[in-house]
């Protein structure tokens, strides 16, 4: 096995993340384009819980752990349709819990 050693440059502290299973591997590289507006990363299911359903949970923890995630890839995580991670979209953003900015391409979900 050959490691390179090589400076990663560090800005705001997000560096790539490495994680190897048994037979895969992953790198998680994150995208310095796109600052986060809030801090994404206290839990906010505790200020919303009375006004939304266990699906719209869980859509929310996706969300909060990955800002770019598109509507599919939540259905497919979650294993329910496209159209009722839609639904359930519609009505956090008629509740003012979530919100989209950017594009449909290079858009991100912000957690209010």
């Amino acid at each position: 096995m050959y490691l390179c050693k090589v400076p990663i440059r560090r800005n705001n502290g997000l560096v790539p993340q490495f994680k190897s299973e048994t037979n895969s591997f992953f790198i998680t590289l994150w995208n310095l384009n796109y600052p986060a507006t809030k801090d994404v990363t206290k839990d906010v299911t505790k200020d919303v819980t009375k006004d939304v359903t266990k699906e719209q949970k869980q859509v929310i923890l996706l969300i909060k752990e990955n800002p770019i995630i598109t509507t599919n890839q939540i259905a497919n995580q979650l294993n329910l349709s496209q159209r009722q991670i839609l639904r359930h979209i519609k009505e956090l953003t008629t509740l003012g819990i979530i919100k989209r900015e950017g594009g449909r391409k290079t858009g991100f979900w912000v957690i209010k």
